[in-house]
């Protein structure tokens, strides 16, 4: 069997461009942001003007009779284009919709539901063809710039269309919120090129439609040598920057028949079942004092100047490429350790972290008198109880500072490629449980120590939850494979819970799969099986957790 598999990987390199190659490529960014609006605006036309018909399954030509005005917070009634009146007016009993004919509506899109139908008439409308004599037109820093449609590649019009349909796309399947419409303070950072292979390479250097061969820093030592697609010019802070994308053969890991489990947390990234902790960098905290004097600087400027001018734009600038550091060292940390515990383990259990559920804001609580109604301040406001929203901004901050969530997405990327094992288990009980003897007593935040009232195991609190997640993967595991772990206590208590739930009861119904029960073990993974795996892993981790009551177990061993 090959060392090797073949894997996308992304490289960024750094342009070195004159002054008009740069302004070059902020008109053509310009025009993708038209073409952006433009496409949104085509496709909400198309939601209005053909509503989605359950009965058929199918979008109707029809426009609502009514819309919402929000400035005067009322229902008015729409006025028809002479062009839409084709057919005549049938008014339904609530009066909202009624059948009309949009012939002469362009792009023809046939459904919102496919992604061909909407790329392909957005193609077809803004060809080069169709605009040989726009111009467009924006208002930056006071200066009015003219942009010719015709001036931006084809290729870079086509990739912003691609975008839209992916993000579109992506909305009707629920993955992430309607796409918005770009105002003036938003701007198209991104330039794609989704047909990159017939680009010509060159000396280091890069051939770009209408632009010509452009220097790429690192492109011969750091490139793979074969063919990119897509090929993406990106505007930061720091400069203009260029990111290839290749599927290449990647040498795989070698299997070291390991396991291991992982606490992930504020105060350490992530913490392993064996005792050893790995502390969080917190970039932002180390640059937030110099950061803060920044900002203060910024405003000033404004407000002793009534505007912006140049001097806050280099501030400005300069804030932008504090941050984008403080982002590239927290990435490049997680890239560190994630593939330090890929190389170690063959199969890691992570807690199922959820970060929308842990920075979720703290609700509000309103005051109430003596006879249970809510309290009104004289201005007539409503007051509210104290529910440490404050405090909970910190500990936010924190989070998103130490960034777990992107440390474990890694962690199950690298997994995949080099054929091993991150399996994500759900956090209940693994800090309220003790590992040694399953006893559960809760604990307040600010105690990081487990100490058993009922056995006296004592170990710092992140160790003992990784452990449990060990334990608890380790046991899903085993029931899924029908294995039989008799000494771990979370077997016992997943084969009760699970036999206390009837399979015909709307619980058991209603209840998702996890991604644990639905893990595809690779063939190769274990040397002596599942069974003798789960069995030995366990065994294991008992010894680990009795020479820790000892105390006298070394984590470095």
């Amino acid at each position: 069997m090959s060392n090797f598999s073949d894997n996308v990987r992304t490289k960024e390199f750094k342009l070195i461009l004159s002054s008009e190659q740069e302004r070059v490529l902020e008109d053509w960014m310009l025009v993708c942001k038209w073409v952006w609006n433009r496409s949104l605006g085509l496709i909400e036309e198309f939601n209005e003007w053909n509503p989605y018909d359950k009965i058929s399954k199918s979008n109707v030509p029809a426009t609502p009779l009514q819309r919402y005005d929000r400035k005067l917070k009322q229902w008015v009634r729409i006025e028809i284009p002479d062009w839409k009146m084709g057919i005549e007016r049938v008014e339904k009993k609530r009066g909202f919709i009624h059948p009309v004919a949009i012939d002469e509506n362009s792009p023809v899109i046939d459904s919102l539901d496919s992604k061909k139908s909407v790329l392909y008439g957005f193609l077809k409308m803004f060809g080069h063809q169709h605009h040989k004599d726009r111009i467009v037109t924006y208002l930056i820093r006071g200066e009015e710039r003219k942009v010719n449609f015709t001036d931006c590649p084809a290729k870079f019009i086509q990739g912003v269309a691609h975008e839209l349909s992916k993000a579109w796309e992506g909305f009707l399947a629920g993955r992430h919120s309607r796409p918005r419409f770009k105002t003036a303070k938003d701007k198209v950072m991104t330039l794609i090129h989704y047909n990159a292979k017939d680009l010509g390479v060159k000396d280091g250097k890069i051939n770009i439609p209408k632009l010509g061969y452009i220097e790429v820093i690192g492109l011969d030592k750091r490139w793979y040598g074969c063919d990119f697609n897509p090929m993406k010019i990106c505007k930061k802070a720091s400069g203009w920057y260029m990111q290839l994308t290749a599927s290449v053969p990647v040498k795989q890991a070698k299997k070291t028949g390991l396991c291991c489990g992982i606490d992930p947390g504020h105060q350490f990234v992530m913490a392993l079942d064996n005792g050893h902790t790995i502390e969080a960098a917190q970039p932002l905290k180390r640059g937030l004092k110099r950061l803060r004097k920044m900002q203060q600087q910024l405003s000033r400027k404004y407000r002793m100047n009534g505007g912006k001018t140049k001097n806050w734009e280099k501030l400005n600038n300069k804030i932008a490429k504090l941050h984008e550091k403080i982002a590239r060292h927290r990435r490049s940390f997680n890239h560190w350790h994630s593939t330090n515990l890929i190389n170690w383990f063959d199969v890691i259990f992570v807690e199922d972290y959820k970060p929308a559920n842990v920075y979720r804001k703290a609700k509000a609580k309103a005051k109430l008198d003596t006879d249970g109604a809510p309290m009104v301040a004289a201005n007539g406001t409503a007051i509210y109880e104290k529910n440490n929203q404050k405090r909970k901004r910190g500990s936010n901050r924190t989070g998103n500072d130490v960034a777990i969530g992107q440390a474990i997405d890694l962690l199950e990327t690298k997994g995949k490629e080099h054929g091993k094992l991150v399996i994500r288990v759900d956090n209940w009980g693994t800090t309220l449980c003790c590992a040694k003897c399953g006893h559960q007593e809760k604990k307040k935040l600010s105690q990081r120590t487990h100490k058993c009232s009922n056995c006296g195991y004592t170990v710092a609190r992140d160790v003992n939850s990784g452990q449990n997640i060990k334990l608890k993967g380790l046991a899903q595991m085993a029931i899924n494979q029908g294995v039989e772990l008799s000494d771990n206590f979370w077997y016992k208590f997943l084969i009760d819970k699970n036999s206390a739930t009837p399979s015909g009861s709307k619980k058991a119904t209603k209840k998702k799969p996890k991604k644990s029960d639905t893990v595809i073990i690779p063939d190769d993974l274990f040397k002596n099986g599942v069974h003798e795996f789960l069995i030995g892993e366990t065994a294991k981790t008992r010894a680990i957790i009795n020479e820790m009551s000892l105390g006298n177990f070394d984590r470095n061993a």
